[in-house]
């Protein structure tokens, strides 16, 4: 008598344990199945106009953010000094980025942007300067023997151009030699 008394409590234990494992087992299922998805932006086509008042060279520059959020391009406005301009891509108008003057001569200076699509580098005659844009005064990161010829801004935080002599040319994006 007192054995099956024991073997009815096991019982009863063993079904309340696999009760509650097959709950919870059943409870995660549903808010898995409840909870949304990550699921990468879907971008379709884009369509830019650039505003008939800015002049661009035959061969103008331009580059893309990496979010995709906006366009940087050369151009000379009304006042016909070439420039960087840069367009977000919800906005119907382009701004000038103050400070940001480039020769429009036959061969645009490359632009690039940072990993995180805050700042753009470009050649500035002689210097390769940074500019925020969400404002403020160009930055000068480093001394350049010639020309820019491309770019990259890596996620370590620095910045290779090559040079039309040859090789590159490697510095770190809070300036330097």
């Amino acid at each position: 008598d007192a054995r099956a008394s024991r073997q009815s409590r096991l019982s009863r234990r063993a079904a309340a344990v696999w009760f509650i494992g097959g709950a919870c087992v059943a409870t995660a299922l549903a808010l898995a199945l409840v909870q949304p998805r990550q699921t990468a932006p879907v971008f379709g086509p884009i369509r830019v106009q650039i505003d008939t008042g800015i002049g661009l060279s035959k061969i103008s520059a331009f580059s893309i953010s990496p979010d995709g959020r906006h366009l940087v391009f050369a151009g000379a406005g009304e006042d016909g000094i070439g420039r960087l301009w840069i367009r977000s891509m919800d906005a119907l108008a382009p701004q000038p980025l103050s400070g940001t003057e480039v020769a429009l001569g036959g061969l645009t200076p490359p632009m690039f942007w940072s990993p995180d699509s805050r700042f753009i580098a470009f050649d500035a005659g002689g210097q390769l300067k940074k500019i925020d844009v969400r404002g403020g005064a160009p930055q000068t990161v480093c001394e350049l023997p010639t020309l820019a010829v491309g770019g990259s801004w890596n996620r370590d935080d620095v910045i290779i151009t090559g040079n039309p002599i040859g090789g590159l040319i490697r510095c770190p994006a809070s300036g330097g030699s």
